[in-house]
């Protein structure tokens, strides 16, 4: 399990913060983490399907 110190709900959506803005909902994106977990799912993916 990878954390990401910082980052809320709905980090990879990026139509989240208005959102939570208007909803008044702790939702936030987070550009740079949601690349760094991307990239962490792709590495991971890769890994379990291997050809």
């Amino acid at each position: 399990m990878i954390t990401y110190p910082g980052a809320v709900h709905a980090f990879t959506n990026p139509e989240a913060t208005a959102l939570g803005k208007k909803c008044k909902l702790p939702l936030r994106y987070d550009a740079k983490v949601n690349k760094a977990a991307e990239a962490e799912a792709t590495k991971l993916f890769a890994e379990i399907f291997k050809k």
